[in-house]
């Protein structure tokens, strides 16, 4: 794993600006407020006709980042994961919050930098932040120890030779029990907003 972590200093954006903290985040509302600040930038930028270069996209980019790491601070101090909880186990409202280090991850390989150094430093962030997506994608028991190692095999990051018809057996069988998890938690879904 490189040696830029998600959870480490960031380097500058693409602006030159460094990534500071906007907003205070000090309770679940103000941390649901940036996220959907945050998410709605996501998606603008990805539906965008913009070229990748273009100042003002790179502009909206910096500030999605900075909104977003707000919301990965936000999401740290508010404890809203436990790395020893199943995705049963969080509150249904939390679980969009994992889309934050995805996001992250895929804001920074978009980027453009002059210089190939800064280029390499975002990319390597953006692999941080992917693989911190899948650790807590493991931790919740929606992606499987195989799956993890399956993803980062085909992206060169591991080294054990996997067993290809074993792999895609034991994927099926997850598919299938997911398929009753999500099952499961619509159901859930449903109960709380007949609560409500």
């Amino acid at each position: 794993m490189a040696s830029i972590g998600p959870d480490d200093p960031k380097p500058t954006l693409g602006n030159g600006t460094e990534s500071t903290n906007v907003l205070d985040i000090v309770s679940s509302n103000d941390l649901k407020r940036v996220f959907l600040v945050g998410k709605s930038l996501q998606a603008s930028i990805e539906n965008s006709d913009k070229v990748g270069s273009d100042p003002e996209l790179q502009a909206d980019i910096s500030r999605c980042i900075k909104c977003l790491e707000k919301c990965s601070k936000g999401i740290r101090f508010l404890s809203i994961f436990s790395s020893n909880e199943h995705a049963s186990e969080i509150n249904t409202c939390d679980l969009e919050y994992f889309q934050t280090e995805y996001f992250l991850g895929s804001l920074y390989m978009k980027i453009s930098g002059e210089e190939h150094a800064s280029r390499m430093k975002n990319l390597q962030v953006s692999s941080a932040y992917f693989e911190k997506f899948l650790e807590m994608c493991e931790n919740a028991g929606i992606v499987s120890s195989e799956d993890k190692d399956s993803i980062l095999y085909l992206n060169g990051k591991y080294d054990k030779v996997l067993d290809v018809r074993q792999v895609k057996i034991n994927r099926f069988k997850r598919t299938r029990e997911v398929a009753k998890q999500i099952e499961s938690l619509q159901e859930k879904l449903k109960e709380t907003k007949n609560i409500e």
